[in-house]
């Protein structure tokens, strides 16, 4: 954060709770964590909700357009989506039971992290963490990973039409471009990744 030109030091101080880390910022990460994820959120599936409604439901090819007329009752898509929680619950239970958390000792009073423990990022930001060993900061830590973000949340306004008999499919022929796009996005993730994880 210190990196930003001209509000580096100001944004770093807010989000530390003064000049270095501290208990403060335990707090602080620790409320963003509850509060601000949980808005970020809320907000973001009331904007999938609302776009849903405006554009008149999920894409689907016109009635005249489909293989097959009947279209699942409100009843069997609960009973499937029930169906897929449950089964994603069962899959994470299983894997916390197999695989123990990578915690180290706890934070001696005063200090920030454990003794001679190496600093590591959450999974989710490992591939930042790579990005930053290949050059400055705010390039590799802010302005590259919200760029590669943009993207991905922007691929279907850069791509929104479809023709109408291919509504409705996995992978359409017509969404090549926005396909490519996202695997070569999503294999950079990957590899970033798997590079900090040696």
């Amino acid at each position: 954060l210190k990196t930003i030109p001209g509000a580096g030091q100001a944004l770093y101080g807010f989000v530390v709770g003064g000049a270095e880390p501290g208990a403060a910022t335990l707090l602080r990460f620790y409320a963003w964590h509850v509060f601000g994820l949980m808005l970020a959120a809320v907000f973001t599936l009331g904007w999938h909700l609302f776009r849903v409604r405006r554009d008149g439901g999920i894409a689907a090819p016109a009635p005249q357009l489909r293989p097959e007329r009947e279209r699942i009752s409100r009843f069997e898509l609960t009973r499937r989506e029930v169906f897929a929680m449950l089964a994603a619950s069962a899959a994470l239970l299983i894997l916390t039971l197999l695989v123990s958390p990578p915690l180290e000792a706890p934070i001696a009073p005063g200090s920030f992290s454990p003794p001679g423990a190496e600093v590591r990022a959450p999974w989710f930001f490992l591939w930042v963490q790579q990005l930053l060993r290949y050059g400055d900061a705010f390039w590799m830590g802010i302005v590259l990973p919200v760029t590669f973000l943009g993207l991905v949340a922007a691929l279907p306004y850069l791509f929104p039409y479809l023709p109408e008999e291919q509504k409705g499919r996995w992978l359409p022929s017509a969404g090549r471009a926005a396909q490519w796009i996202f695997l070569s996005l999503a294999l950079v993730w990957l590899v970033l990744t798997l590079l900090e994880l040696r």
